[in-house]
């Protein structure tokens, strides 16, 4: 294939700047384009961006380009990769290259890189699965759409958050669309491709089935296909003879010849996988092999999530990603089978958001027990940035046109953040009990589904408003529907102390945001953001819970330095803070926040 461009203009390409971005270097070239990684200027915070750029001049061509760009437009699921910007006509913008269009993407590694470095086979399959689940959201777009391109290289392991995410949807076809020109007999990967459509066919969603069961193939043998009938993987010291013989069954009819005798959606390859990740390693000699005919016969259970991490030590990763792993596919399934309950409507209608909530703990019980074991032993922001993600960009949400649907997913990642947060303070690391706070996430509009702006978990109560009420007394409950969280507070063995000390850090960290203006206001003209639940408290448990924020000067000051604020500041705003708190309580509904009897004078 010759290249696009000459040596001469790929020299002129490099650090080039034009419409507000500066080319850093080339990550791929294809047969009319190049995609650079590019950065905004001047320079700012943002991260390192993809730049797809199309030096095409056949209409048809460019055609296929503006609808690839006006695909990733459309698309705010969080499955496909997200356009940033684009510049769809075809222009000079840089002095010596032909004329081009272009649209910028978030950048994300591609699948044949990242696995590179992935030698555990659950986590590969793991991510596998993750992937079929961006393509099972294509093909339930309306009008369903057809990729037509799967190979490793499409699919990329995003960053913001961190997912797995389609790309390159130049060919992508959507179904009824007549006026797509065919191009397939010279674009595409032909091994990761089906026998129809290398014979001129359109292509299906069963020729997309076909390519994820070569996908598969390639998953299982670190190998690219290379005939028309898949390998298969034998059993060993990698694959159990139960695992293999289930995995070949997935394989094979993925990739069947012909295209009927294949899943008839990758929604059911999907739901053939579960239960097959948690048994692809031998059993050991002393134990029998799991049949793996029903999914309760291998799913972990939270507490044998809790007893396996708690032999671990701070520096044994390889357990953490081997559990991690065998947890990763069941909190995917639960949280498609949650997605799929959100679209039935009228049952969810009668149902509170913190009821639904509790639903998918419920579920995903393991997947929380290993959230927090995992923040105890390791530093557990980027793995809380991931599962609030997953909730807060829960597909099909605009045609839900619930507020409550919208409140579903912020009542959990209120439960989640708080569970870590406390976790984090029971191991005396309030650092990272901040940093936890401090994740940043998409907030969805209520009642709408288009993605509003990003906000830090510290802010999480006042984005559920009323509902933080209800949030709140599901969180203290929780300990009666899951006892295996009393195995996370062991030092001080009181799991309701160590959600009111995080609620007061957060008390604390709107105090160190608004130290500099809180001397200025009147008490009656500003709002506390952060419901003061830690006043709930009886006196013992409340005590406790102080002697870790507002009672230790060396929390105040690292809090204060975290957040760029200056701790003397801080300490001189808190008579201000504490009047605002005692008249914002006392103004509103007491009995919210405070219990009978409570003197407001011991907030001193």
């Amino acid at each position: 294939m010759p290249e696009v461009l000459t040596k001469e203009q790929k020299s002129i390409a490099n650090k080039a700047k034009f419409d507000g971005w500066k080319i850093c270097r080339v990550l791929g070239e294809g047969g009319q384009g190049v995609v650079w990684e590019v950065r905004r200027t001047p320079r700012n915070q943002a991260p390192p961006r993809a730049l797809k750029a199309s030096f095409a001049t056949d209409p048809a061509a460019q055609e296929r380009f503006r609808r690839e760009a006006r695909l990733l437009e459309s698309d705010e699921s969080g499955y496909v990769v997200k356009l940033i910007e684009s510049g769809l006509e075809w222009e000079e913008r840089v002095p010596g290259l032909p004329e081009f269009a272009y649209f910028v993407m978030e950048k994300g590694k591609p699948l044949d890189k990242l696995l590179e470095n992935v030698r555990d086979p659950r986590e590969r399959l793991a991510i596998f699965q993750e992937a079929c689940l961006a393509l099972h959201h294509l093909h339930d777009r309306q009008p369903p759409t057809v990729h037509r391109d799967l190979k490793p290289s499409n699919f990329l392991m995003a960053e913001e958050p961190r997912r797995v995410v389609l790309a390159d949807l130049g060919i992508a076809y959507e179904e009824g669309n007549e006026t797509l020109t065919e191009v397939l007999e010279v674009v595409g990967s032909r091994f990761f491709r089906a026998p129809e459509v290398l014979t001129g066919e359109r292509g299906t969603i069963a020729s997309d089935v076909y390519s994820m069961g070569r996908m598969l193939e390639w998953i299982l043998t670190e190998k690219v296909p290379q005939h028309l009938e898949p390998v298969r993987v034998a059993s060993g010291d990698t694959y159990s003879e139960v695992a293999a013989t289930a995995l070949n069954a997935v394989m094979i009819r993925a990739a069947a010849h012909p295209a009927a005798e294949r899943f008839g959606s990758v929604e059911e390859l999907i739901e053939a996988l579960p239960r097959l990740h948690l048994d692809v390693a031998p059993a050991p000699p002393d134990q029998p092999e799991a049949t793996g005919t029903t999914p309760s016969a291998t799913l972990l259970s939270a507490e044998e999530v809790m007893e396996r991490l708690g032999q671990a030590s701070p520096n044994d990763s390889r357990l953490l990603r081997d559990v991690r792993a065998q947890v990763r596919s069941e909190y995917t399934s639960a949280l498609t089978e949650w997605r799929e309950t959100l679209k039935d409507g009228a049952p969810l209608e009668r149902q509170a958001p913190h009821d639904r909530a509790l639903d998918v703990v419920r579920i995903g019980a393991p997947s929380l027990a290993l959230a927090l074991a995992t923040a105890v032993f390791h530093d557990a922001r980027f793995d809380m940035a991931r599962a609030v993600e997953d909730l807060m960009t829960v597909p099909g949400w605009p045609e839900a046109g619930s507020s409550m649907v919208i409140e579903s997913p912020q009542t959990l990642v209120f439960v989640l953040h708080h569970l870590v947060g406390a976790a984090m303070l029971e191991e005396r690391e309030i650092l990272r009990a901040v940093q936890i706070a401090r994740t940043r996430v998409r907030v969805s509009r209520a009642g709408a589904g288009e993605i509003w702006h990003t906000e830090e978990l510290t802010w999480a109560p006042s984005l559920l408003g009323k509902g933080s009420e209800d949030a709140w007394r599901f969180l203290v409950g929780l300990e009666a529907e899951l006892p295996w969280l009393k195995r996370l507070f062991p030092v001080e063995g009181d799991y309701t102390v160590g959600l009111y000390a995080y609620n007061a850090t957060l008390s604390l960290m709107e105090l160190v945001k608004r130290s500099e203006s809180m001397p200025s206001e009147a008490p009656h003209q500003s709002l506390i953001n952060i419901p003061p639940h830690h006043v709930l408290a009886e006196r013992r448990q409340r005590e406790r819970a102080y002697a870790r924020t507002f009672a230790d000067r060396e929390a105040w000051r690292k809090v204060a330095v975290e957040q760029g604020a200056d701790p003397a500041t801080v300490r001189a705003a808190w008579p201000a803070w504490k009047t605002m708190l005692i008249h914002n309580v006392s103004s509103s509904r007491p009995e919210r926040f405070i219990r009978p009897g409570f003197d407001l004078g011991e907030l001193g």
